[in-house]
């Protein structure tokens, strides 16, 4: 077990920097945001309750100090493996995404990967439980989207991937007309038979991360499955999911004991 979770913090660690890197070309730093003024809390209970305690209206006003804690004590917790310095990241983590969140008004729920990316190192003898519990909620966000697609009617509604791209992609036609995403879509608009079969295909990738629940012998095959879905939504919708990578480690990695493989 001990070798599985060095393994796991080694990857770990390069994706969280990979992570900082994504986060500077998105400006997802609170420095990055110019000194906003206005806030948008929308439904969530949590931002209210953050909002009423003035805990981002603070933060917002050291920008940089906070900007520099998180990466500092990211590299200090990996580190020095110490559990309580990853609970203290883990905080701030969470507080520095509420305070982005709402300053941006994005309210993004993939926000919440990169917390979980190190919350098995919060947590000594139950390590490889909260690494499952995670590895099971990634499973529930892909297959859940499937499910969702076939309850609500979209998988069987004709030509709904056209819609989709028709109306995804409405301001290409106009201020970017010869973007490669606005001539993929225009071409699949135009042979909607060849649309509606990369529909099926995406559905079908989501609906596959199913397996997971019952076998981690192919977690390999569904790590490569999700980054091909990732690229093709971006390719064809323009959505970004390149969060998901803080979730890569929860696929194969703790897989080397093969009588464990399955669950």
């Amino acid at each position: 077990m001990q070798s599985n979770q060095n393994t796991y913090h080694r990857i770990a660690f390069g994706v969280a920097l990979f992570y900082f890197i994504f986060w500077l070309y998105q400006g997802h730093f609170l420095t990055q945001l110019n000194e906003p003024t206005l806030i948008n809390v929308s439904i969530d209970n949590t931002y209210w309750l953050f909002c009423m305690l003035r805990i981002p209206q603070t933060i917002i006003q050291y920008p940089i100090l906070f900007d520099v804690l998180l990466v500092a004590f990211t590299f200090i917790s990996f580190i020095t493996k110490n559990k309580w310095i990853f609970r203290l990241l883990f905080i701030l983590s969470i507080v520095h995404i509420i305070t982005f969140n709402v300053f941006t008004g994005l309210h993004t729920k993939s926000s919440v990967f990169f917390p979980l990316l190190i919350l098995p190192f919060c947590f000594d003898k139950l390590f490889e439980l909260v690494w499952q519990g995670i590895r099971y909620y990634l499973l529930y966000i892909l297959v859940s989207a499937a499910f969702y697609k076939l309850l609500n009617g979209g998988f069987f509604h004709p030509n709904h991937f056209v819609h989709i791209l028709e109306n995804q992609h409405t301001e290409l036609s106009i201020l970017n007309p010869s973007n490669f995403t606005f001539l993929l879509s225009n071409w699949l608009i135009q042979h909607n038979k060849l649309a509606n079969f990369a529909w099926y295909i995406l559905c079908f990738m989501e609906i596959t991360f199913i397996i997971g629940f019952f076998t981690r012998r192919l977690d390999t095959f569904l790590l490569f499955l999700l980054i091909a879905f990732i690229i093709s939504t971006y390719f064809l919708m323009r959505i970004n999911l390149l969060d998901f990578m803080c979730l890569f480690p929860f696929l194969n990695i703790l897989n080397n004991d093969k009588k464990a493989a399955t669950v």
